[in-house]
């Protein structure tokens, strides 16, 4: 009898109904691009030399340069009365019944809520066990944009240890509570959740991983608790002067020393991959990801200008498109990447 290997056997994806373009900054917020466009562009994201380590990036981002929205076009963000936890019960039973798998037949719960809108607490992985009825354990798990690939690490782990037979990965994004549209990093952002069911599967199933941690960009983001509109203590982050230059000087290297470490670890080559589900932060990253490692266009997607920047739910939202527009092909090898700056 063939061995089973932990595997993913659904996938849903679900973002809020508020779809908004760049015409709202435009209208309510002319101010606050005129200084995008006058400060950040041009002193963040602009080299002061040529460095082989950065030309990739560079290449890949200069189209974006003049333009103050940075390639971005549209996001979703949270009505009036839709919540992360809503968000989050609601992909989480989409997929469970594409699994077929009641919520008490939940063995492990992982949640990334980033960040849980419950209250200043690090995650909602409770209050979605208390709503969804399951039984077994629901622990809330962090790593920043890199969350849900840590997360299916770490399940694949359990379910190939045999401590659990099956384990529901939910991952959400409200960035829209932090970094409201006042706010300079706001038009960049998006809200978004998806969950993945895995179980033990016939076949390949996850075969390896390999993860570094991303200690080169500490500082890059700051959260500080402030008050909202109501006085009411609520979070905010914010970019730090010269992110940009960090995360470009970072990004090649991190992204390199994962991809060649699972490869290596899994006995394959770019070559073999399918499909590449790759994290599109940006609206150049994707472009960069293919120069970088010479991806071909048909093996890899960029949800960017639909979504945005949706933190850890841009990779499985990768993966869920692959999936949609069959670019998967049935036993195809998946390269499942996520980056996390801290």
């Amino acid at each position: 009898m063939e061995e089973k290997n932990p595997g993913i056997i659904a996938l849903a994806a679900r973002f809020p109904s508020r779809i908004m373009t760049n015409e709202y900054w435009k209208i309510h917020h002319s101010d606050l691009i005129d200084k995008r466009r006058e400060n950040i562009l041009a002193k963040t994201f602009t080299p002061k030399e040529s460095n082989r380590n950065t030309a990739i990036f560079d290449r890949a981002m200069s189209p974006y340069l003049i333009d103050p929205f940075q390639g971005c076009i549209e996001r979703r963000w949270y009505a009036q009365g839709e919540s992360t936890l809503e968000l989050e019960s609601l992909v989480a039973r989409d997929a469970l019944t594409a699994a077929r798998i009641e919520p008490h037949e939940v063995d492990l719960c992982i949640v990334c809520s980033f960040p849980p809108d419950q209250d200043l607490g690090v995650g909602n992985a409770a209050y979605l066990a208390r709503n969804l009825g399951l039984q077994g354990a629901c622990w809330n798990l962090e790593s920043a944009c890199s969350s849900s690939v840590v997360a299916l690490d770490t399940a694949s782990s359990l379910i190939r240890s045999k401590t659990v037979r099956n384990a529901l990965v939910v991952t959400s994004c409200s960035y829209s509570l932090v970094a409201p549209s006042s706010e300079p990093m706001s038009y960049a952002n998006g809200d978004g959740a998806t969950a993945m069911v895995m179980d033990q599967v016939e076949g390949r199933g996850v075969i390896a991983s390999h993860t570094i941690n991303t200690g080169d960009t500490c500082g890059i983001v700051t959260t500080t608790l402030d008050l909202d509109l109501e006085g009411k203590p609520c979070k905010r982050m914010r970019i730090n002067r010269g992110s940009g230059a960090r995360i470009r000087e970072a990004t090649e290297k991190m992204t390199l020393a994962c991809v060649h470490g699972v490869l290596k670890k899994a006995n394959l080559t770019l070559k073999d991959i399918d499909y590449f589900a790759f994290n599109a932060s940006l609206a150049w990253v994707i472009q960069f990801y293919q120069d970088l490692l010479d991806i071909p266009s048909n093996k890899i997607i960029d949800t960017h200008h639909k979504f945005a920047n949706t933190g850890p739910v841009l990779t499985p939202t990768s993966l869920f498109y692959g999936a949609h527009k069959g670019l998967i092909p049935e036993g195809g090898l998946v390269l499942f990447f996520g980056l996390g700056n801290a």
